[in-house]
């Protein structure tokens, strides 16, 4: 094995170092060619007799050459490599054809790489939760001259003790608030969370711990969990943040929890604080009015094996059996049940789908007109292959020199076309709205 690793190596060597095999090749033939002129002297022979007979006897140098270089070394890839050489050689031949075809090949691949990088993004890649596609935002529709989606709470409680097909259902209320420091007061992104929430997203904290099942009834909810941001910014990463009193601008919350620098909650934007809902759920059942509150997402987990469809008809039997409380008598009400990523992407899907399929017919169109491009090029090299073969070239051998060539524009074309890319993915990150939990990043990987 290490024998054949060895003869593989040098031949690889040979392949590679083109100049100094033939250099090896003309002193070895030279030095065997005067041994052979000299064993014919020794036999009586004159010099010039000696030579004529060992040139004779030697044979055709040039075939002995290629033989030789040929168990020497890989003659495909001296083929590949001399390929090359010549592809390169036309740009320098020709530089404004492989200019010319190369921006319009880029211009093609710069579009719909771009495109596609951000199509990934959004519509591909899921959220940044474990089983995302389990995950449903559910939402009532109050139509009478509008057609809010606002969901009481009341019907949430029903739905979370009547629902079979979910295992888990949380509720949460973005609130702005302020947070009170020796430094002055700090605007925040907050929310009112179920203590379901984590749990539904199967996420939990980095430090301390999430709420409490009982800490989501009114005067128990007086705790909360800071994002990672927050705990960075404002209390310096301190892991003795947890126990601390912080003063909000309704009152004084106990940490109980800091969240992982990679959670990101459901809801934009991004939160840097969050406190239990904070409802009175026994008021709240008895739908009398002035108890009734609203929460203003839903999000579940479905349980494995159940899809959306049977989740909606399940939904959809559960409000019909809801009566709505008296202030609200007349309304029509009806539930909403959507994949969690449609949440955030619906209103984008048509338009991102539109835009990339018109970045294909670019890239299609730009195919055509590099085709015609090179069509017209091999009209003018017709003379050029025609001596190629008249000196032996093979059919197999000019076609591989010609996509070689091609091979060389496509990388040329590729290569501008990334940067362009570049430049059109920075433009699309600006005017296409923020709309997903996460950073709205747009990477370049092995699906763009």
């Amino acid at each position: 094995m290490r024998e054949a690793i060895r003869v593989a190596w040098q031949r690889l060597r040979s392949t590679t170092s083109h100049r100094s095999v033939e250099e090896a090749l003309d002193e070895e033939m030279t030095t065997h060619f005067e041994l052979l002129a000299s064993r014919f002297i020794n036999q009586g022979m004159s010099p010039e007799q000696a030579r004529i007979a060992a040139r004779r006897q030697f044979g055709g140098v040039t075939q002995l050459k290629e033989s030789l270089r040929d168990s020497r070394s890989y003659p495909a890839i001296e083929w590949l490599l001399q390929d090359f050489a010549q592809a390169l050689r036309q740009i320098r031949t020709a530089p404004r054809f492989m200019v010319s075809a190369a921006t319009i090949l880029a211009l093609g691949i710069g579009a719909i790489t771009a495109m596609f990088s951000v199509v990934n993004a959004a519509l591909l890649r899921p959220l940044p939760y474990a089983a995302a596609e389990r995950l449903v935002w559910i939402g009532e529709v109050l139509k009478r001259n509008t057609a809010d989606e606002v969901t009481l709470t009341p019907n949430f409680l029903e739905w979370r003790r009547r629902s079979q097909v979910f295992s888990a259902m949380a509720a949460y209320n973005p609130v702005p608030r302020t947070l009170m420091t020796d430094d002055g007061a700090q605007p925040l992104n907050t929310v009112k969370a179920s203590a379901a929430l984590l749990p539904v997203l199967e996420a939990n904290t980095l430090l301390g711990r999430p709420f409490l099942p009982n800490e989501d009834h009114k005067g128990q909810d007086r705790v909360a969990i800071l994002s990672y941001g927050l705990w960075q910014q404002a209390f310096g990463g301190e892991r003795a943040v947890i126990g601390r009193s912080i003063k909000l601008d309704d009152g004084s919350y106990q940490v109980v929890g800091v969240l992982p620098r990679e959670f990101y909650f459901p809801t934009l934007p991004s939160i840097d604080l969050m406190t239990p809902l904070g409802k009175n759920e026994a008021a709240e059942l008895t739908r009398a009015e002035g108890t009734t509150t609203v929460v203003r997402n839903v999000i579940a987990r479905m349980k494995p094996g159940v899809t959306i469809e049977r989740a909606r008809g399940e939904m959809e039997t559960i409000e019909s059996n809801l009566a709505p409380p008296d202030f609200l008598s007349g309304v029509q009400m009806s539930v909403k049940v959507i994949p969690l990523q449609d949440r955030f992407v619906g209103d984008l899907r048509r338009g991102m789908l539109t835009l990339m399929c018109a970045a294909g017919c670019f890239l299609l169109l730009v195919c055509v007109n590099v085709a015609s491009l090179l069509l017209g090029r091999g009209e003018t090299r017709r003379k050029e292959i025609a001596i190629r073969a008249a000196l032996g070239a093979s059919r197999g051998r000019v076609i591989q020199q010609l996509l070689v060539e091609s091979l060389v524009l496509a990388l040329l074309g590729s290569g501008i076309g990334m940067v362009i890319a570049f430049g059109l993915r920075n433009l699309l990150l600006h005017l296409i709205p923020r709309t997903l939990p996460r950073p709205m990043t747009f990477p370049f990987d092995a699906k763009s």
